[in-house]
This record gives C-alpha cells, sequence and structure tokens, in this order.
C-alpha cells in the first residue's frame, strides 16, 4: 500500500506516512483522534515514572556557566509516530514515543550550560506544562470514559427499543425458535402482534406463531384462536380450516365447527373438510320454474336430520325447522329454499339452497269419462286421480269437498238425468278445479208395471205363500206397487205385499223389487233409513 499523497510505501496497520506525515486510516473501526489521546496519556504516564531531571530544589542547583546558542543552530529533529491498532483496541508503541539517548543529549548539555535564572524560568515552564499535561490527561481520561458512557446508552437504547419494535420482537422469535426455546418466542410473537402497524405485519407474525405453536406440541386453545384470527385476516385457505376444524374435532367442540363453516363460501374448502361434515341434503325437485306450488321433498344420509328455511339464511339451528315431510312452496312468485343435514355429534353440513319461481294456476281439474251426454246402455263412470291424491263426488249438482263421497272404483251411471261433479285433493290438501258432466241414461225396459205387479203375485202362489186368491192361512196378502228405484245401475219397480189377518191388522210387509231390464225379483231389497230403497253393502 502507497501514500495517497506522496507514493511512500507503507507498512501494515501504519496510521502515518513516515515521509509526509499524511494520516492513513486503514482500519474502518480505527480512530486517529482516539490513539492520539491515547498516545498523549502514555507519555505523561511515562515521565511520571522516570527520575526528574527539571525539578530540583534550590539548593542543588549549582552556578553553571552558559552559553547563548541560537535557537536555530540547535539540531532538532521531528520523529514522526506511527500509530497501529489491533482489530480491539487502538495502542501506542512505548517505543515510537521514547526519544533515544542520542537525541537526549544535546538538549541535556544544553540545559546544564544554561545560567541560574535560565534554570528558574524552565524549572517554572515545567511545572506549568507538568499541570497542564495533567489537566490534558484528566480531561483525556474524561473524553473516553464519556465516550464509552454514550456507546454503552446507545447500545442500552437501542436494545430496549429493539424490545419495543415490531421487527425487533418478530426476530427474536425467529432466534429463541430456531434455539428451541418455543414458550419465549411465542411471547415474542405475540408482543409482535400487538405492535404491528398493518394486516401484512400481524399475518406475518400470526403465521410465525402457528409454526411455533406446532412445533411446541400439546395444542391449546390459544392455537386455534390465532387460527381463527389468521382466518378472520382474510387467510382462509383449505390448510387453515382444515387445521381448525381438526382441533375443533378431536376437542368434541362441534358447535364451533358449526360457527365456523357458515363463513365459508368455497367448495374447495368444504370438499377439504368433508371427513369432518355430513353430506348435504338433496332435493328431489329441482330449482325451476313451477305452475300453481311446487312440493320439495329432502332427503339426506341415513341417521341424519334436515333442518331448512323458507326465503331465510338459515345458518343455524336456532333459526331452521325440521324437515318431516314435503316443504310446500305456494303462491305467486319466487322463493329460496335452504337446508343443511346435521349429524349424531350435532355437526352441520354445507348449506344448499333451492330456488323456486310459482307462476299463477292451480291443480288442473280431473279427467273423467264417459264425456256428457244421453246413453241408452248401462255405463260406469270413471275418475283419473294422481298417485297421492283423492277425489270426492256428488250425483245432485251440489259442488264436492272433502265431505262428499269418496271416489274408489268405478261408478255405475245412474238411469235417467243426473249432473256428475268431482274434485281431486292432492296429498298435501292442495284442491284442483272441479270437473262437471251431465248424463241421461234411459234404458230400455223388458217387462211393464201391470206385468212387474203379476210376476209377484205369482211368485207368493208358487212359493206358498199365498193362495190364487190372496187368502192365507191368517188372513190376506194385498201386492201394491211403491216407486221406481234405482239400485246401483238397476232399475227396480218396487212393489209392498202386506199381509192381514181377517180383523184388519197389519201382520207382515215385505218388499219386492222387479228389474226393468232383465225382468227378475229381488227380495232382498230393504228400506234404507232415509226411505231409500237399497241393497245390503251398497
Amino acid at each position: 500500500m502507497k501514500c495517497s499523497k506522496c507514493g511512500n510505501e507503507l507498512s501494515e496497520n501504519q496510521g502515518f506516512c513516515l515521509k509526509c506525515g499524511n494520516p492513513i486510516q486503514v482500519d474502518p473501526d480505527f480512530n486517529v483522534i482516539e490513539a492520539e489521546l491515547a498516545s498523549s496519556v502514555l507519555e505523561l504516564l511515562e515521565e511520571e515514572d522516570k527520575p526528574s531531571m527539571e525539578d530540583p530544589s534550590e539548593d542543588d542547583v549549582a552556578p553553571m556557566i552558559t552559553v547563548d546558542v541560537p535557537y536555530d543552530e540547535i539540531n532538532m529533529e521531528l520523529k514522526m509516530v506511527d500509530i497501529t491498532r489491533t482489530p480491539s483496541k487502538p495502542r501506542v508503541s512505548r517505543d515510537m514515543l521514547r526519544e533515544t539517548e542520542e537525541e537526549k543529549a544535546p538538549r541535556e548539555n544544553s540545559s546544564k550550560n544554561s545560567n541560574p535564572s535560565n534554570n528558574k524560568e524552565n524549572l517554572k515552564k515545567s511545572s506549568d506544562n507538568k499541570k497542564k499535561k495533567l489537566i490534558i490527561a484528566a480531561c483525556t481520561c474524561g473524553i473516553i470514559a464519556i465516550i464509552g458512557i454514550v456507546i454503552l446508552t446507545v447500545l442500552l437504547l437501542s436494545d430496549m427499543k429493539s424490545k419495543k419494535t415490531y421487527d425487533g420482537n418478530y426476530n427474536r422469535a425467529l432466534e429463541a425458535s430456531e434455539e428451541k426455546s418455543y414458550d419465549e418466542a411465542i411471547e415474542y410473537c405475540i408482543k409482535a402482534i400487538s405492535l404491528s402497524t398493518s394486516d401484512k405485519e400481524e399475518i406475518a407474525a400470526r403465521i410465525l406463531l402457528d409454526s411455533i405453536y406446532r412445533l411446541n406440541g400439546g395444542l391449546t386453545s390459544d392455537y386455534a384462536s390465532n387460527l381463527l384470527e389468521l382466518i378472520d385476516l382474510g387467510e382462509n385457505s383449505a390448510d387453515n380450516y382444515v387445521a381448525l376444524v381438526d382441533y375443533y374435532y378431536n376437542n368434541n367442540q362441534y358447535t364451533s365447527i358449526n360457527n365456523l363453516i357458515v363463513k365459508i363460501k368455497d367448495d374447495d374448502i368444504f370438499e377439504a373438510l368433508s371427513k369432518y361434515l355430513p353430506e348435504a341434503p338433496v332435493a328431489e325437485q329441482e330449482s325451476g320454474n313451477y305452475a300453481g306450488y311446487v312440493i320439495v321433498k329432502l332427503t339426506a344420509t341415513e341417521g341424519n336430520k334436515i333442518y331448512y328455511t323458507l326465503n331465510a339464511d338459515g345458518n343455524s339451528l336456532n333459526g331452521g325447522v325440521e324437515y318431516r315431510e314435503g316443504v310446500k312452496i305456494l303462491g305467486e312468485g319466487s322463493a329460496k329454499l335452504t337446508c343443511f343435514a346435521v349429524d349424531a355429534n350435532g355437526i352441520e353440513s354445507k348449506r344448499t339452497i333451492f330456488e323456486y319461481n310459482i307462476t299463477q294456476g292451480e291443480l288442473n281439474a280431473p279427467k273423467v269419462t264417459p264425456s256428457s251426454g244421453s246413453y241408452s246402455d248401462f255405463m260406469t263412470i270413471e275418475v283419473e286421480v294422481p298417485q297421492g291424491s283423492t277425489a270426492y263426488y256428488t250425483f245432485d249438482g251440489t259442488d264436492p269437498t272433502k265431505e262428499s263421497k269418496k271416489y274408489t272404483d268405478p261408478i255405475d251411471m245412474p238411469r235417467g238425468t243426473s249432473k256428475f261433479k268431482v274434485i281431486v285433493f292432492n296429498e298435501y290438501d292442495l284442491p284442483s278445479a272441479i270437473t262437471t258432466e251431465a248424463y241421461n241414461l234411459n234404458i230400455s225396459r223388458v217387462i211393464s208395471l201391470a206385468d212387474s205387479k203379476k210376476l209377484v203375485e205369482e211368485e207368493l202362489v208358487k212359493d206358498e205363500i199365498m193362495l190364487e186368491d190372496g187368502k192365507t192361512p191368517y188372513g190376506t196378502i194385498e201386492v201394491t206397487y211403491d216407486r221406481i228405484a234405482i239400485i246401483g245401475k238397476d232399475e227396480y219397480f218396487i212393489f209392498l205385499a202386506t199381509e192381514s189377518n181377517d180383523a184388519g191388522t197389519v201382520l207382515a210387509v215385505t218388499i219386492y223389487g222387479v228389474n226393468t231390464h232383465d225382468a227378475t225379483i229381488n227380495t232382498e231389497i230393504i228400506n234404507a233409513e232415509g226411505g231409500e230403497y237399497t241393497l245390503p253393502g251398497l
């Protein structure tokens, strides 16, 4: 290395150029001022150690012959000091500061040859110089002490400041974690979180805290709380959800799982949580447009319950209704059905939403055959009833209700004129429109009224109930016509056979019906309550 001023070759760690005196600072930590101060102190200490040649008592001072020598004739030589510094602290060599015996000799001889007055003056100057040097030494020590105190204070303040900043606590947490001092690392992380000034800083500290919790083992509620805070800060990755739900599941905190999943909107996260959650319900009726109404049937895994809300959020059990049968959605407009399943642990599934748009309308009127008209042969009336529905009908022209006669099988068309009305109620008691049909059934008779009466009288004689003249062992029997009765699909002439004794007292009345279609006699006809004739079982 060469001097930047004169180009003289320099040795390693040389503080000054010995040729031109240019200061050289090789070590950036080397302080020239500190080195000079240290050299001055060392020089003073060495002078204290030497026997004093400048402070004799007056008795010891002998008359001396002085020779005036011009100052410029004194052979003086400036010796440059080479100050070196070890890597740890500056050090001034005693050899570099000590003058050689040859350099001292001329000055000593000069002093001996001076006169007494000059000696006294020199002694006074020497004393003053000594005091000045002591003052300089004291000041130098004070300055060095102050510098040390300042450096120490700066270090302490820097350490204290690092403990009061986000970065300081974050870095200390990293160091403690690397040293496996996890409890200490957790404390620094929590402190860093409290000192964070942005979501980015808090997220970074919480991610570090999460990793430390995992390394430390024995996961606690603090671990779960930190994960929840991360999710709330937007770190809602599937891994964070899985870790948190796994903690809740293993600690039987099922309500916490339910409170968490209502926040999830991402299907990929639900897929990642599938082993912890029950499957969502399925609707048989897909979302879409429906006329009049729709009945939605829901199914879920066996053993799981289903809860739903209609036109609501349905985020909790408190807001849901337990599903038992189809959900009726009636009336014109849109409806949103939200449903979820609940397993034996009370864990809720993903919310599934179905949307239905109902347009104005009602159940279609049932189809009836045959249609209105006149008929000359026996006919049966059939009604098409949808599965799960029930039909009710009347023949007297009144509108049917659920109190009317229930349709179960095809109905015999009554003879004569009739008005048939029928209505259908589906499985959810929703009524259909009413179907009305008008019939006129005119069946040709094969026997007249007179012939029918004669047929009844012949039957009584044949059965030996009476004689041909109408006599009986107890009196007489008289056959009289009552009315025409339609029983089922058959038309009957109804006759009454009244048996009386000789005193005119009625002993018995027997009903006979002659079928006008085939001229057969029916003796099983009875007079039902209300005066209507019928057959047993009808």
